[in-house]
């Protein structure tokens, strides 16, 4: 069994310069999260990027500050979430599957 660096090296260079093109798409992505059944919404990039951040109005009274920080936390976290987990799911279409390797977008 002939082993073929030249081979191995070339097939390195094309998954390096596919994981970043999924990269880049995943980071020109945006995931819509809420809580609060819609009182929160949070858009974010897929690089975790915070662009918007809704409260509705019904919130937005002193009585309710520490539901308001609350329902901003969980949308956030939700975001965060499927942004990695978009990240994985992409990663995974171009990277094979290496016994042993255990890369944080794997299987």
């Amino acid at each position: 069994m002939n082993f073929d660096f030249t081979k191995l090296m070339s097939q390195a260079r094309d998954m390096q310069e596919n994981m970043k093109k999924v990269q880049e798409h995943v980071r020109s992505q945006t995931i819509h999260a809420e809580s609060g059944a819609g009182l929160v919404k949070v858009e974010m990039s897929g690089d975790m990027q915070v662009r918007s951040l809704h409260i509705d109005s019904s919130l937005l009274t002193s009585d309710k500050a520490q539901i308001v920080q609350d329902l901003v936390v969980a949308a956030m976290n939700t975001a965060i979430v499927e942004a990695q987990e978009l990240m994985k799911s992409e990663m995974q279409k171009v990277t094979p599957a290496i016994p042993g390797m255990n890369l944080p977008f794997g299987s």
